[in-house]
């Protein structure tokens, strides 16, 4: 079967708290989709089993460490899932990206590199980022501390539906 997936970072959960914050008013403030604090490390589509996905993401963070990385500053482009977001330094996580790579042949990095998204949205002209960007970028914090793999899968394959994603496994970086 071909499953699609995505890795996610976790942040530790002092930290999730700060950014969950946000979401949590961005998401009222814009109608936008709620969502955990989140760093995507891959994605792909995975051929096989479930198990044997759960098992190659174990691996991968039985090979890794917890990690911390600088944060650079608040960017957006024109896409759903990048539309409002914090750039993540790529030095932290260069090592992790590599091992995903390995692990979990055929996956994919984000586009944007490595990032937390604060919205999803498709509404292009109906949020002033570069004012929002101004507002909020002085609470962002200086660095996120990463401490957990999540696997995601979206419920028929469709990653459109915000919704209907689920966490399938949460695994401890050692």
């Amino acid at each position: 079967m071909n499953q699609v997936y995505s890795v996610w970072l976790l942040p530790l959960p002092q930290t999730a708290d700060v950014i969950d914050g946000f979401f949590d008013n961005l998401g009222v403030r814009f109608d936008s989709p709620k969502f955990a604090a989140l760093a995507t490390l891959c994605s792909g589509t995975w051929q096989g089993d479930d198990a044997t996905l759960v098992a190659a993401v174990d691996t991968l963070a039985s090979q890794s460490t917890s990690l911390v990385t600088n944060t650079n500053d608040i960017r957006f482009i024109n896409s759903r899932f990048q539309f409002f977001y914090l750039s993540l330094a790529v030095d932290g996580l260069r090592d992790l990206q590599a091992l995903a790579q390995q692990k979990l042949p055929g996956s994919r990095l984000p586009e944007v590199g490595p990032h937390l998204s604060l919205i999803y949205s498709d509404n292009l002209h109906g949020i002033d980022r570069r004012q929002l960007t101004e507002e909020l970028q002085p609470q962002m914090p200086a660095t996120v501390s990463f401490d957990r793999l999540a696997l995601v899968l979206p419920e028929d394959n469709n990653w459109d539906d915000i919704a209907h994603w689920k966490i399938a496994h949460i695994t401890n970086l050692d």
